[in-house]
């Protein structure tokens, strides 16, 4: 069989979970999630990247050597297919962990050895992209402070009587440093044949994943597995509106200023 690798590049609070799980939930795909995530939890997953350090490769990589981490990064690849036994297999890679088998002198804005060695095997990339991206660093801190990231359909937890004050200048960096990735990333990706993007804002609707994403999915998964998606989780039930507590400052500091039309629409 003849295994394809979907990488699924974000930043946090994108809509990967769900949108990977939903895939899982065909039967027809392996998704392993973030595979260099360093939770308590994820460490000892088999796909996980401190795992098969710890574990298989027994002992660190030789970083000087640019030709041994490439070696490296694609065996590490081809170990990760291995674990699975479906013709695809999901791996979601945020934009803060492309660095891993990285050589020591490497340019920021050179594609990675991690993604030239999926560009090698012919991985489809699905860049996703959420456009409100001062709505995703609201989300971040929300779930940062409620230590619940993800909501299950069955969940009826709500967030109630909840504020919380932003940084005007720390959201300022977020939304510059966020926009800066999904630039560079949509550079990288811009002349590959195996990749798409997705909108965060327009990839779920009241059914699940929407038209236009099966749509784009459709050129490199096939249908008869696409129309099995199911959804099982859905969005932080909050009013963004609602629980920021200090959103005079934050209009007043975005006022005249880049992003102020992002601050304007989410709070007013």
């Amino acid at each position: 069989m003849n295994k394809k690798l979907i990488v699924v590049v974000a930043n946090q609070r994108s809509g990967t979970t769900v949108f990977h799980r939903s895939l899982y939930q065909t039967g027809d795909i392996d998704e392993f999630g973030e595979i260099f995530h360093n939770g308590n939890n994820e460490v000892t997953k088999k796909s996980n990247y401190f795992y098969y350090i710890k574990n298989i490769l027994k002992g660190s990589i030789n970083y000087e050597n640019e030709i041994d981490i490439s070696t490296a990064c694609t065996n590490f690849l081809d170990y990760i297919l291995s674990l699975s036994d479906k013709e695809y297999v999901l791996i979601d890679v945020k934009y803060n962990s492309w660095h891993h088998f990285n050589h020591v002198w490497q340019d920021t804005f050179k594609k990675t050895i991690l993604f030239t060695a999926l560009e090698n095997k012919n991985a489809i990339f699905i860049h996703m992209v959420r456009m409100n991206i001062f709505a995703q660093f609201i989300s971040i801190k929300v779930a940062n402070k409620t230590g619940k990231w993800h909501y299950k359909n069955n969940d009826d937890t709500k967030i109630e009587d909840f504020k919380i004050d932003l940084s005007p200048q720390e959201a300022f960096i977020f939304m510059e440093n966020s926009s800066s990735n999904s630039y560079l990333f949509r550079k990288f990706l811009k002349n590959n044949k195996n990749s798409i993007e997705l909108i965060y804002e327009h990839t779920y609707d009241q059914n699940g994943i929407s038209d236009y994403a099966i749509n784009k999915l459709e050129q490199y998964i096939h249908k008869n597995i696409l129309d099995k998606i199911y959804v099982p989780m859905k969005k932080t039930p909050m009013n963004l509106k609602e629980i920021v507590n200090n959103k005079t400052e934050l209009i007043e500091f975005f006022s005249n200023k880049k992003f102020e039309n992002l601050v304007g629409i989410t709070l007013l």
